[in-house]
Parts: structure tokens; sequence; C-alpha cells
């Protein structure tokens, strides 16, 4: 199964490891080519710090300190995942600054959710051999629970305590809830909506948390607290397309071997409800995790010009709700500007894809 916790959009979801080459070479889009957020790069380097420091405060704990910072060099933080709540902290109060904190906390939520991510898939665990999988998964519970929920507490000692936590802890329950849709949903009888809805969950839930905590710090009223979150799934949602996307390009077709449920094969199997070819998807959806020649049928199937066309069109609605949440917040100015950048970017469709649709 590919997630947003394992994919290589760095923009918007995890960064690309051994793949980068590969990914450029097949489609001619370099992972961070599109993806800037002048105005605030310059505060990566502290929210490293603030991470850095919130290791060492790990008492009397030598050796979790030391899986902890190896599990840490697993994983490339994200410019999207750094920059949102950066970005929206500075578009409510001026300076981003005060938001370094909520954009650490939110690297950390998505490096254990990589590792989570990995557990359900059965992947490897020890990471190029930086770390055993055991200590992998107890060093990604303390990066989704202890140190975020410590620097949060610590860091903005004026929002209400029992309020930024759950904000926090919320996500993980609602993303989790995606993620257990994502197992249980079966392409042949789980609708497109459906689908939708648990990338919403599964992959907005976080940067609905961070434009949503980055907002309450800037102590703005409690209904644009709410737009800036339901803006945050909105954009979430937007990555695990591009996830989808990869994972077919890339030729690692994790997606179709697992029978995993995702937008554009849905969209395949009840586009053509109750047809000839329609039978014949069914059959090849049996034999792809054991066969390449069925996984290669079915990404043709996939892949065809109106299907493509109608898949793009979905992604355009969601970027068009993007921008409507950012035109309805009011949103200018240079921080404004960069986080436009950041939602045009994630609704960018692959070469590939965008040359194979219907001019």
């Amino acid at each position: 199964m590919t997630t947003g916790h394992d994919a290589s959009y760095r923009c918007l979801r995890d960064g690309l490891t051994d793949d980068d080459d590969s990914l450029t070479v097949l489609t001619g889009y370099e992972p961070n080519s599109a993806c800037r957020a002048a105005s605030v790069e310059h505060l990566f380097a502290l929210v490293d710090q603030r991470i850095h420091n919130e290791v060492e405060a790990l008492d009397d704990t030598e050796v979790l300190r030391h899986a902890v910072s190896q599990l840490l060099e697993t994983r490339e933080a994200e410019t999207a995942a750094l920059a949102v709540p950066l970005l929206v902290h500075g578009i409510e109060a001026g300076e981003p600054d005060p938001a370094v904190t909520v954009a650490a906390a939110h690297h950390l939520w998505w490096l254990a959710a990589h590792v989570m991510d990995d557990v359900i898939d059965g992947g490897d665990l020890e990471y190029g051999g930086r770390i055993t999988s055991g200590e992998a998964v107890m060093a990604a519970v303390v990066c989704a629970s202890t140190m975020p929920v410590n620097m949060l507490t610590l860091d903005y000692p004026d929002i209400d305590l029992a309020v930024g936590v759950h904000e926090f802890l919320r996500a993980w329950a609602v993303s989790n809830d995606g993620q257990i849709r994502d197992l249980r949903n079966l392409p042949r009888t789980t609708s497109s909506s459906a689908v939708l809805q648990t990338y919403r969950h599964k992959n907005g839930a976080a940067y609905g948390m961070a434009c949503g905590l980055a907002a309450r710090i800037s102590e703005v009223r409690p209904h644009r607290i709410d737009q800036w979150r339901a803006f945050g799934y909105t954009l979430g949602a937007m990555g695990q397309f591009r996830n989808d996307q990869e994972d077919l390009i890339s030729g690692r077709d994790e997606d179709l071997r697992n029978q995993t449920a995702t937008y554009l094969l849905v969209q395949l199997l009840h586009g053509g409800e109750g047809s000839q070819e329609s039978a014949r998807w069914y059959e090849l959806i049996q034999q792809a995790p054991s066969s390449s020649e069925a996984v290669m049928e079915l990404k043709e199937a996939m892949l065809a010009p109106e299907r493509v066309e109608a898949y793009l069109g979905t992604i355009a609605g969601l970027h068009a709700e993007a921008v409507q949440a950012l035109d309805q917040l009011g949103v200018t100015g240079r921080y404004g500007d960069d986080l436009l950048q950041l939602v045009d970017a994630a609704a960018q469709p692959l070469p590939l894809f965008a040359q194979v649709a219907i001019p």
C-alpha cells in the first residue's frame, strides 16, 4: 500500500530516496523543482535545531536518544511540512517565526507515520542498517507523542494545554481512521467518494493539524482556526493523489500489487461497471499480487486518456477548493503568495499524466 507516509513528493509528502534518479528519467520531473517557500526557508534550520534540542532533553535515556537520532537521519524534512505552518502564522500574525515548533511537531508526526506505514506494509524497518526494526518502532512512538507534545506545551504556555494537545492527537486518530479505511476498502465495492474521504483523513489530517495549530497560536478567532484546518485537509488530500501517480510511473506499483483501492483504480472499475472489460479488470486485480503482466495491463487501462482526464478533473476540483479557502481567508502578501504556490505545486500532475490527458 502506497500512502502519504511513504510517497516521494517532497513538496507535500516524504522525500524520494533511492528512486530520485529513476523517477526523473521516467517522467522528466524533478521532485523539488516546483516546490519553494522562499519567505520562510531561512527558518528551516531553526526547526531542525528545535528537534535536536528536544532529542537532547530526553533525560537519562541515552539509548533512546541514539535511536531517535538515527531515525531522524532516515527521513529528510519535507519543504511543505515545514513551510505550511510557518506560512499560516506569517499570514495571520505578520511573522512566521513563532510557528517553528509547530513545524517541528509536524515533521516528527510524518516521521513517525512513515514508520507505522512501513509496519503495515511489511517494509524494511532497518533503513539501511541505521537502526533495528524494534528500535525504529519504539523511537517512532516517542516522535509521535512524547517529543511533540512536550515541545508544544513548553513553547506555547499561553494556549490552552488541553486544546493544543487535543489538536495534535486528534490528527493521529483521524489519520489512523483513514489508514484503516485504506486497508478495508476493496476496489470492487468502494466508491470514488469513499476513496476521497479516505484520502482526506489519511493524508489530510496532519496538514489540518499543522494549519489549525499555527492559526491557534496566532490568536485568531475560532472560526478562522476551523477554516485553516479545513484548508489543511484539502491540501493533504491532494498530496495523496500525487503519491498515487508516483507509484504508477516509478514502476514500484505497490498499490496494484497490494490491491489498494486508489482513486484511479476505483474510477476505472466503476466507469465500466457490468461490462466485459470490467470483468477482465476484476480478474487482473486478483492476479496483480503475483503477475507483472496483470499489473501492466491494468496500468494501460487506468492511463487511458479519457480516464486520466477525469482523474485530473478531480484534482482540479480539490485545487479550486483550496484556492477558494484561501480567498475566503483573505490571504495576501508574500506569505500568501508562497502558500498559493505550494497549493499549485500539489495539484500539478506528473508529466506522464499531463501528457496522456486529452488536450
